[in-house]
């Protein structure tokens, strides 16, 4: 992906990418990556479990939601930890939220649907 005002973040585009990413990539992103859709966040999860996935090989994950009935358990019980994401270091357009830990050196970037929704209308819908 190049820069471009579409892609690049602002007041009026708060889903892009931060000019600063750009720039430490030499102006373009990584072209070919692994999206994988699950409903919720512990779908990925029972996949991993039944050796279905690596996640390790997976560069997205959009879900609708990524709440998890049980945070805690979330980072005792698989080690990991659910972040919010700061729109302005994502390397992916959308990304609302990261999985630190997964058995991956990076956080696992997510797309999380309902939150993208909830901005866009709030954004652009008449009060």
């Amino acid at each position: 992906m190049k820069s471009s005002g579409d892609t690049i973040y602002s007041n009026d585009n708060t889903f892009g990418i931060a000019q600063n990413i750009f720039t430490r990539q030499s102006g373009t992103l990584k072209k070919d990556i692994l999206v994988e859709f699950k409903q919720e966040l512990r779908g990925i999860h029972k996949d991993i479990d039944q050796n279905k996935k690596d996640i390790s090989h997976i560069d997205i994950l959009v879900c609708w939601s990524t709440n998890y009935e049980d945070k805690d358990k979330l980072s005792t019980e698989k080690g990991d930890i659910l972040q919010e994401k700061d729109t302005t270091t994502n390397a992916f357009y959308g990304v609302t939220h990261q999985l630190i830990g997964a058995g991956r050196q990076q956080p696992l970037p997510i797309i999380e649907l309902k939150t993208i929704l909830e901005k866009v209308l709030n954004t652009h819908l008449p009060k």
